[in-house]
């Protein structure tokens, strides 16, 4: 215990708290847990609706492509049907037969024959196809392929001719479609810049509620911070608050005593050192003004007197300084500091200082990281760490400064013994002195290093010793690289954005390459001409848009009953996606179905066939009379009702008398050549029909 005039000085009464502001932290300002977690749900929400549009961009865009491709690669193959039918007549120039095809408004249609190029548009020719496609569809691979005539989409479908070196060409316009693409995305793309605002707004009422406790928690902890160590957290009644408050006021007690418990031992510190150490510092600098006057032995004992009393006051300094921090007092000023700058401004002091000049090593992008420390402190570190090197390590090896992944090192090694692994734990703790010689025995206090441990831990950092690859101890210094203030997720959310706003300009696109495509069969001129049901195929009829289509249906054997029941059985899944469908129901034909002799079939229908209404009506007594007279021998139909003939609806009105394919013009292919007469059937088969007849006079041939 020092003594001052001959009495102990009496411990000074614990100060009342201080009424300042809480100590502010400097730099960039950081965005508020609130904000933060409003930004969070914010990009969330921005990314998942993005990929939410995205998602459905895709599969409505892949959807509604598919779907156009399919009715246009139908229509296609219909009409090289037709035209594959058409070539072989005489009296008909391709441009007459291209011209008869049914086309849909602003499709074109192209052929080529023997080499020769015919068209029905002066727009679109042999040279607006790409010659990719040309080449696929010549080598007789029936293909398709987008493409971009004056900066509009189109779709162009190649079938080859079987059997005679020929192709057809079909060019579909897609500016439906296109237009379709751009709405859809400019919809989807509103929706996901809504979503910001909206999801920022939703998120800050909703934070608003669920951050209430933390409030309480942030008041009372900016109390104490102000001073007041008596404040406390009241849950409320709260559940989820209550294990926090618990912690957090049993905290606040403890911290309350050991501040005070330090305050008392800085304030008896102080008034216990202060004055003597004072005293002696002014006798040393009155006795060295008068040095002169000294014997020689006297100024050595002056010398080493002040030596020893800087080495006091820098001790008592020390000792203030971790006792103030242990305080809680901490007046840490945070702000953006570089390490690679520091460390090289530290390592110049030295060299003007004298010290052996020792070079920095800066590895990968560590020139550029930034951290979030209080720049005095952390030049104490770097100064305690290189003095700690110099004075008790043997000399300053060698400085580095590394980024490793999210943290920032700072190394400092020296040419002294190292630590050993025992010591590592202990080695940064108050007055800890090493066991081997150069430390043992050089000077020192031993609170550099544990300034060194509170600075960084203050810092958010940590720091440890190893052994240098060279010999020696190495000590390293681990710094949390600065945030960037939800930069990341505010970069996710602009990439998320920049997607979604890419959809707003997606159209059709073209292709680079064409795409090679299944089709039923090749189209020759036997193929699926009326009357040619040998084999195990049957054409039936069925509807789209306002005209017939056949779609073909392997059979066992061919006749009228089969074709009835596959024209009952109506369109296949598949082929209604693909647009097809029909006018009957299942109930509409009846089983009474014989053949007259003059080669018209009567069949039976039900009443719901003639409830059927307007063109629906025409439409289904076209596909009984298309489906029927596909079998061989068969030219007419008539259609009764309970044994009884009705009237039918035909282009030229309603009639009760047989009725042929040339009484639906309207709703049928245009072209049709003349068909061969069907083969005589052997003697006795009894699964071919009777061979044709004249037809009932007054009524047209079936041609």
């Amino acid at each position: 215990m020092s003594l001052t005039a001959g009495r102990r000085v009496p411990p000074a009464p614990l100060p009342d708290p201080p009424e300042a502001p809480p100590p502010r932290r400097r730099g960039a300002r950081q965005p508020s847990l609130r904000g933060r977690a409003t930004l969070a749900l914010t990009a969330v929400a921005v990314v998942l609706t993005t990929a939410l549009a995205v998602g459905v961009w895709v599969f409505a865009t892949r959807y509604l492509l598919y779907q156009r491709e399919n009715v246009t690669l139908g229509q296609a193959v219909a009409n090289a049907s037709v035209v594959s039918r058409g070539l072989p007549a005489e009296g008909l120039s391709p441009e007459q037969l291209l011209s008869q095809l049914p086309r849909e408004t602003g499709s074109v249609s192209l052929l080529v024959d023997g080499g020769e190029w015919s068209t029905t548009s002066l727009r679109i020719g042999r040279e607006e196809l790409p010659e990719a496609l040309r080449t696929a569809v010549g080598a007789g691979t029936p293909s398709r392929q987008r493409i971009a005539v004056d900066g509009e989409p189109y779709l162009a479908v190649g079938v080859p001719l079987a059997g005679l070196d020929d192709a057809y060409f079909e060019v579909f316009p897609l500016r439906e479609l296109d237009s379709t693409f751009r709405v859809l995305g400019v919809v989807l793309t509103l929706s996901v810049l809504a979503v910001a605002p909206v999801s920022a707004a939703v998120g800050w009422w909703v934070t608003r509620s669920a951050l209430r406790p933390l409030d309480r928690v942030s008041a009372a902890a900016a109390a104490i911070a102000a001073g007041d160590l008596g404040a406390r957290i009241d849950p409320h009644g709260d559940p989820s608050l209550a294990p926090i408050a618990g912690s957090f006021n049993a905290t606040a007690a403890a911290l309350e005593q050991r501040v005070r418990a330090d305050a008392r031992f800085a304030s008896d510190v102080s008034h216990e050192l202060r004055s003597p150490l004072t005293t002696m510092l002014n006798a040393a600098a009155l006795v060295a003004a008068h040095a002169d006057d000294l014997p020689p032995d006297g100024r050595e004992a002056l010398a080493l007197l002040r030596s020893e009393v800087g080495d006091f006051e820098r001790l008592v300094a020390d000792l203030l300084e971790i006792s103030r921090a242990d305080a809680g007092n901490t007046d840490l000023v945070l702000e953006d500091v570089r390490p690679a700058a520091l460390a090289r401004q530290a390592l110049a002091r030295r060299a003007a200082a004298g010290g052996a000049a020792v070079d920095l090593t800066v590895r990968g992008d560590a020139a550029d990281a930034v951290v979030r420390a209080d720049k005095r402190r952390l030049e104490r570190v770097l100064r305690n760490l290189i003095d700690n090197a110099d004075g008790h390590g043997g000399g300053l090896a060698a400085v580095t400064v590394e980024r490793s992944g999210p943290w920032v090192c700072l190394v400092v090694d020296d040419d002294g013994p190292g630590v050993p692994e025992t010591e590592r734990a202990v080695v940064f703790e108050r007055f800890a002195r090493g066991s081997r010689s150069t430390r043992a025995s050089s000077a020192g206090s031993g609170l550099g290093l544990a300034l060194v441990s509170r600075h960084v831990q203050l810092m958010g950092g940590t720091v440890a010793v190893t052994d240098a690859p060279g010999g020696g101890a190495r000590f390293v210094v681990r710094l949390p690289v600065a945030p960037r203030d939800g930069g990341a997720a505010v970069r996710r959310a602009a990439l998320a954005l920049a997607a979604g706003l890419g959809l707003a300009g997606c159209g059709v696109g073209a292709q680079s390459e064409p795409e090679e495509v299944r089709i039923p069969g090749p189209a020759s001129p036997e193929t699926g001409a009326p009357g040619d049901a040998a084999g195990t195929g049957l054409r039936v009829w069925f509807v789209r848009g306002s005209r017939l289509e056949a779609a073909e249906r392997p059979v066992d054997r061919p006749g009228i009953d089969a074709a009835l029941d596959a024209l009952a059985a109506g369109p296949t899944r598949g082929e209604v996606v693909d647009g097809l469908r029909t006018a009957l129901s299942p109930q509409s034909l009846t089983p009474d179905r014989p053949v007259s002799a003059d080669a018209v079939v009567v069949v039976g229908v039900s009443r719901e066939f003639t409830e059927v209404a307007g063109g629906n009506q025409l439409l289904a007594t076209a596909q009984v009379v298309f489906t029927v007279t596909e079998v061989p021998g068969v030219e007419a139909v008539r259609i009764t009702t309970d044994g009884s003939p009705i009237e039918v609806p035909t282009d030229d009105g309603l009639t009760a008398e047989p009725v042929g394919r040339e009484d639906y013009a309207s709703v049928a292919t245009p072209v049709s050549p003349p068909l061969p007469s069907a083969p005589s059937p052997p003697p006795g088969d009894p699964t071919t029909a009777p061979p044709a007849a004249p037809s009932t006079p007054g009524r047209r041939r079936l041609r």
